[in-house]
């Protein structure tokens, strides 16, 4: 550079600040980590609380548990024994009572009434104090006798076509020094499409006479409308025979019907048959005989009392129905429970009402000393004295007995027995302080169901668990040295497992319950014999997925043994799936156990979820609410164990480490 070029150069000017250290009383260092470290599992962990779903599904799932370990301890009803009087009563819970559900009441509809109850009209098979509100009645009409219908016709029809038919009443004896009237009232067969002729007669055996004496009352005719005809007796009468001994005879009523043309069967509507006395109202001679409908004269032919005033079909075959019966229906509000633990008529021994006396419940005197309990006469005495002092509104309204209205004395025994006719609340019988309530209702063999279903839901669990287990082992092993080794050790295993696989897990389960029985024991082998193959392919798949990623083949070239490898390396990663099909296989065993009870191979001795629900399928139309919880129970455990098992899935998912 020459002077004159050095001349243009200008020196800038330096400060000492700017060559003073910024750092010069900081430690240089790399920035500080802004999270703890953290191990594999803690880091799943914090994943699976973040899944809300899986995390309500698993409080769900340990409820369940907890009902199915305290619900049997705690709840002291008992489901294993029959309690008759406590069938299908309907889901209640206490405070429900005036509520729309879980009221613990039923709507009955269409019951028969019988409305010759001597308290008033009264639904057939139903407890009065039990209907709550009024009772909705109205009439229908019914095609088969009741002793509770009326009215209607007997409808006479052969079974084959082109041949007459009969009918005949059974036998009775009449005396004919006394006068007879016949009415017949065939007005129904107006409706018939084609008119049949009939006649009606009196066959009469004489005594001492052989032959039976046929008596023409009405001549084949086919009008129908009430007839009436005097003085049968003066017909009969005139056909005794000379050897007879006696007017004292046998009589039977027939009717006759000729078939109508050709295709048509005989038929005939009977509305009523009279036969009276008319000189001698009580005579009841006939009385049996005489129907003035058609559903009286069939309830008598099918009451064993009055199996001896029938009406027969003779002369060929045919049948008979009952045509435009009446009978009263009701619809009502009805309360089981008041009719199963309410108040209720009993007989209840003297040293029950003493020991309610003890209690301090009732008050009535003390035996006499003087009193012999060997006597009858002191014990009818002491009897009338407790009936005398007894009283009802002075009674305890924690009484187990709240009215007594008579007494009995027994002298069957060696000791005459004193039992008192007692009205009583029956729940405090059985030793309750309030009604009983049945969250789930009872079932058919009158047991609480609630109970039921979470004591089989404890033994379905244990099942389930057991099988899982077993089925995880296995699964995981086989599996493992099938996806690790591959080759020929994979080869053979496949074959063996497309063996197995190949028969259906039905009937796998259906031969070996069949061959060793339905316990337990047997039950848990069932479910284990082919159930771990779905956990060994999805172990193969996964081993298959990561034994040839970079830090296997790593940590393989570091001189890892195959144990390392397949526990430290492969393994951990592959849990996600593997977790998500073992977690889903307990729901699914329960379900197989569910379905091997539904073909009648449940656990024997044990009532299982599925057993129950078995148990409770014939019942789905008419008492829904078994099935229905049950069912629900179930689906919660179905729904529950997917969402848990997917929760799993993402938590061990090695590639979502450390995402929120």
């Amino acid at each position: 550079m020459s002077n004159k070029e050095n001349k243009d150069f200008i020196v800038p000017e330096v400060d000492k600040k700017d060559f003073v250290f910024v750092q010069q009383d900081k430690a240089i260092h790399d920035l500080k980590f802004e999270t703890k470290p953290t191990t594999f599992f803690k880091d799943a962990m914090r994943r699976f609380t973040k899944n809300k779903s899986s995390v309500a599904a698993t409080y769900i799932i340990g409820f369940l548990m907890i009902l199915a370990i305290f619900v049997p301890i705690f709840n002291p009803n008992d489901i294993n024994s029959s309690q008759n009087e406590l069938r299908f009563l309907p889901p209640r819970i206490n405070g429900f009572q005036n509520t729309a559900i879980f009221n613990g009441k039923e709507k009955i509809k269409g019951v028969v009434v019988d409305m010759n109850d001597p308290e008033g009209p009264l639904p057939v098979n139903y407890v009065r104090t039990a209907i709550v509100g009024d009772i909705e009645m109205y009439e229908s009409t019914i095609t088969s006798a009741s002793i509770y219908g009326r009215d209607g016709s007997v409808f006479l029809t052969s079974t084959n076509t082109n041949r007459d038919i009969g009918y005949r009443s059974s036998p009775i004896t009449v005396d004919l020094a006394n006068t007879y009237d016949l009415t017949i009232d065939l007005s129904a067969n107006a409706a018939l499409e084609v008119a049949p002729n009939y006649a009606f007669y009196a066959d009469v055996t004489f005594p001492g006479a052989a032959e039976i004496k046929t008596v023409t009352l009405f001549d084949f005719s086919s009008t129908f409308t009430s007839r009436s005809l005097a003085d049968i007796t003066a017909l009969i009468l005139a056909e005794k025979p000379v050897e007879a001994t006696s007017d004292v005879v046998s009589l039977r009523l027939r009717f006759h019907v000729t078939s109508q043309g050709v295709n048509h069967r005989a038929a005939l509507h009977m509305n009523q048959v009279i036969v009276s006395n008319p000189n001698d109202t009580e005579d009841v001679t006939f009385v049996p005989h005489n129907f003035v409908d058609g559903n009286n004269v069939l309830v008598r032919n099918g009451v064993a009392e009055l199996i001896a005033y029938t009406w027969n079909i003779i002369n060929g075959a045919g049948t008979t129905s009952l045509v435009n019966g009446k009978i009263t229906r009701a619809n009502f509000t009805y309360d089981p429970y008041e009719a199963a633990f309410g108040k209720r008529d009993m007989v209840l021994g003297l040293d029950k009402l003493e020991n309610y006396k003890r209690e301090g419940y009732i008050e009535f005197p003390d035996f006499p000393s003087n009193f012999s309990k060997s006597s009858v006469t002191d014990m009818e005495a002491y009897g009338n004295m407790i009936m005398a002092a007894f009283d009802k509104d002075a009674v305890d309204h924690k009484s187990p007995v709240v009215d007594i209205y008579g007494f009995s004395v027994l002298t069957n025994g060696p000791r005459p027995i004193l039992d008192f006719d007692c009205q009583v609340v029956y729940y405090r019988i059985l030793g309750r302080n309030a009604m009983p309530s049945f969250m789930f209702g009872t079932n058919q063999f009158g047991q609480d169901y609630f109970k039921k279903v979470f004591f089989g839901l404890g033994i379905s669990l244990l099942l389930g668990l057991l099988a899982a287990s077993i089925n995880i082992i296995i699964g995981l092993i086989w599996g493992s040295i099938s996806g690790y080794y591959g080759g020929g050790i994979d080869m053979l295993m496949e074959r063996i497992t497309e063996i197995l696989g190949g028969i259906p897990t039905i009937v796998v389960l259906t031969l070996i319950i069949l061959h060793l029985g339905n316990s337990f024991p047997v039950f848990l082998l069932a479910m284990v014999m082919t159930g771990w193959i779905g956990t060994a392919a999805t172990t193969r798949s996964q081993f298959y997925r990561y034994k040839r990623r970079e830090y296997v083949l790593a940590s393989r070239t570091l001189g890892a043994k195959d144990s390392r490898l397949i526990f430290r390396h492969i393994l951990p990663n592959s849990v996600g799936p593997i977790f998500t099909s073992s977690v889903l296989m307990i729901p699914g065993i329960i379900f197989a156990e569910a379905t091997i009870s539904y073909l009648g191979l449940g656990l024997q001795g044990l009532p299982s979820l599925g057993v129950s629900l078995s148990e409770s399928q014939q019942y789905i139309f008419s008492h829904p609410y078994l099935v229905t919880s049950g069912a629900i129970v179930i689906s919660l455990l179905m729904i529950s164990f997917n969402l848990f098992g997917n929760g799993l899935r993402d938590a061990f998912n090695p590639s979502l480490k450390g995402v929120e």
